[in-house]
């Protein structure tokens, strides 16, 4: 990998190359309200990746009139670094690592302590055109690996895909035979039912949805909260999986109702694809 310094051949931008790919949508069942909290939407900062500024006054006809312009109602993000929902990633250091080349990186919120926006898809351009992927499975990840390219020129570096963390609170319906689905993917599903003396015990299987896989120490649900009379105890799925752990809701109903109402509380990272240049070598700024 060349210094700052080091020449470099005409190159075609990994944005050009990337501008056709297709956008993702993101569509809700459920009213979905992003984790940032009332003082980053008092600020106007949207969690889909932009910022609306403050419009300046228009000034009066009247010269004896003073007239003023509101301030920007977003922080100033410096050269060299990116914004990534609300989230801003600085780049620290391209290096080698073997045969590969390593982004180190930070991430700061601009909507709390906790990092709610975080990339998961890169790809780095070299100066003849050649291209490399890299991708991570944590937000808690700080840095990205392009394995192969250590002898390359790197000249841009772009996230391609993030994720951003969300809030779902909402009702849905579970078949005693059939189960149920939920917005992030994961599938519930009675395994058993134990009748008891009042009501019965119901015991589930459990298989955690597409958002699982992008996750960090923090994670949590979703939630399953039975919500019809007679129901009672929760179930949380990030306690699922282990051989000491067995899913289940009582219920003093008899018979045991069909369908089960359920609320759900979770907090999926959803996939937002958008090009974004995290890094770019001197020469070519």
């Amino acid at each position: 990998m060349a210094g700052p310094g080091a020449k470099r051949t005409p190159h075609t931008s990994v944005l050009a190359s990337l501008v056709a790919m297709p956008q993702l949508t993101v569509t809700w069942r459920h009213g979905v309200a992003a984790l940032t909290g009332a003082a980053l939407a008092a600020s106007g900062l949207f969690l889909g990746g932009g910022f609306e500024r403050a419009a300046a006054e228009t000034p009066a006809d009247d010269p004896q009139v003073t007239t003023t312009t509101s301030p920007p109602t977003v922080p100033i993000i410096a050269e060299g670094e990116a914004l990534i929902g609300n989230t801003v990633l600085v780049p620290l250091e391209v290096r080698t690592s073997g045969n590969a080349v390593v982004l180190d990186y930070s991430l700061t919120s601009l909507g709390g302590a906790a990092v709610t926006a975080a990339p998961e898809r890169f790809v780095l351009a070299t100066a003849d055109g050649s291209q490399y992927p890299g991708s991570l499975s944590s937000p808690e990840a700080r840095s990205v690996r392009f394995e192969g390219a250590a002898e390359e020129v790197v000249t841009e570096i772009v996230v391609t895909t993030w994720r951003q963390r969300m809030y779902e609170d909402y009702e849905t319906e579970l078949s005693l035979t059939e189960g149920a689905v939920l917005t992030d993917g994961t599938r519930i599903q009675v395994d058993r039912i134990l009748e008891e003396t009042v009501g019965a015990l119901l015991y589930f299987s459990i298989d955690t949805g597409f958002n699982r896989g992008f996750q960090g120490r923090e994670f949590t649900g979703p939630l399953i909260v039975s919500g019809g009379i007679g129901w009672q105890d929760t179930l949380d799925v990030s306690t699922t999986g282990t051989s000491t752990f067995f899913p289940s809701l009582s219920v003093t109903e008899d018979p045991v109702p069909d369908p089960v109402p359920l609320r759900v509380v979770a907090r999926p990272w959803v996939p937002r694809d958008e090009i974004i240049v995290v890094y770019r070598s001197e020469g070519t700024r």
